[in-house]
């Protein structure tokens, strides 16, 4: 049980190699002490859960760009950001071309905002790598003084505006990586049970929406988190289910690294129950 679950962990790790640079020179993810992801004493009950309204989420046509999708299949895909979070020159000027589509509902023009605040912000912060040279560092926090000195960009939680307003990676990085809307505080889940408790829920929220539209990254996610019992409780039946469904629709790196990791703890009737789930989450994101 102890190897599938560090199996389950880094394939989790490696399935996320899409987000490597939004995620670049950051704390880890914050661990929680109980499989459901917060102790069963600050843990809310079910009922409040199913009560609370779904995040004001607007899937539009322009849900993630063109240009980052890989096509598995006529309706399953998977997002591969190759490059830097924002396009060399004045960081300011770059927000401020898309601040009237992202006010406009624009997702994916939110989550730019987001990667050029990221990126500007790392450069105060010292998270920049070590392979980075010094006069680029130096000509890249240059191009970032204008943004730096403007709070009212600066100081807005674009994330989760771009996740509410549709844009696919701004919802797997929503639920991959709460420091960019919790903070760095590992003990976050003690302190403020409640902003975490939504975080969970929004997480959650979040990659079932996009799951549900076919993204392969989402349909991993998915069956880490129910290994690792965070976002969702644990249930290495489900985990299994949504690993088989990538398996079925893509065959990623990683995959079926996942998929034997969960067999091996199954039961021949937890693995049988699901394959049938599998076949279910597949008709239900890509009609196949």
């Amino acid at each position: 049980m102890k190897a599938m679950m560090c199996w389950i962990l880094l394939v989790g790790v490696l399935a996320y190699s899409v987000h490597l640079f939004v995620r670049r020179g950051e704390p880890a993810r914050p661990r929680v002490a109980s499989g459901s992801g917060m102790p069963a004493a600050m843990k809310p009950p079910l009922s409040a859960i199913q009560a609370r309204p779904s995040p004001r989420l607007k899937m539009g046509p322009r849900a993630v760009e063109t240009r980052l999708v890989t096509r598995h299949g006529p309706k399953a895909f998977s997002i591969v950001r190759a490059e830097d979070l924002r396009p060399d020159g004045d960081a300011l000027l770059h927000v401020q071309q898309n601040l009237r589509q992202s006010e406009q509902g624009d997702g994916t023009a939110t989550y730019r905002i987001f990667l050029a605040v990221l990126d500007c912000r790392r450069m105060i912060v010292g998270s920049v790598t070590a392979v980075d040279g010094a006069d680029d560092v130096i000509r890249r926090l240059q191009q970032c003084e204008g943004l730096l000195a403007a709070p009212e960009i600066m100081d807005v939680d674009w994330l989760t505006r771009a996740a509410d307003q549709g844009s696919i990676e701004a919802m797997l990085v929503y639920a991959e990586n709460p420091n960019h809307v919790l903070g760095t505080d590992t003990s976050v889940h003690l302190r403020d049970p409640e902003r975490f408790s939504e975080w969970k829920y929004k997480a959650r929220f979040y990659l079932e929406a996009a799951a549900d539209v076919g993204s392969v990254d989402a349909l991993m996610a998915l069956s880490s988190a129910y290994g690792r019992g965070d976002i969702v409780e644990g249930n290495e039946s489900e985990g299994y289910a949504y690993a088989s469904a990538v398996q079925v629709l893509a065959q990623v790196a990683g995959s079926e690294e996942l998929l034997s990791a969960y067999r091996a703890g199954l039961s021949p009737a937890e693995t049988v129950r699901g394959e049938r789930r599998a076949r279910q989450i597949i008709r239900r994101c890509c009609g196949e």
